[in-house]
């Protein structure tokens, strides 16, 4: 099955446009609740993601933590990881 790619900046203007007639309304009223299910899927998809991202960010910095900043090659490990939390939180 495959699913319906959605306007978001569509819907948005749809939910943010005022109506004139109770026809108009109905019509926007329907459009928006076809819309709402793969918005609120798509936000939850993103808030589990972001969750797991944290974990993972800690679990690097638990890594980075254990590295020996006088070892050189350790020390180049550990800026390198640095970067990469930035740029996740970043994200």
């Amino acid at each position: 099955m495959t699913e319906q790619r959605r306007d978001a900046a569509g819907d948005q203007a749809l939910c943010n446009r005022g109506w004139v007639n109770n026809v108009e309304s109905l019509c926007s009223v329907f459009e928006m609740t076809k819309a709402m299910p793969h918005w609120i899927e798509r936000a939850v998809a993103a808030e589990t993601k972001i969750e797991r991202m944290k974990k993972e960010t800690e679990a690097i910095r638990y890594v980075v933590d254990m590295l020996d900043s006088v070892d050189p090659q350790q020390r180049r490990a550990r800026m390198h990881l640095l970067e990469v939390i930035k740029r996740m939180k970043k994200a």
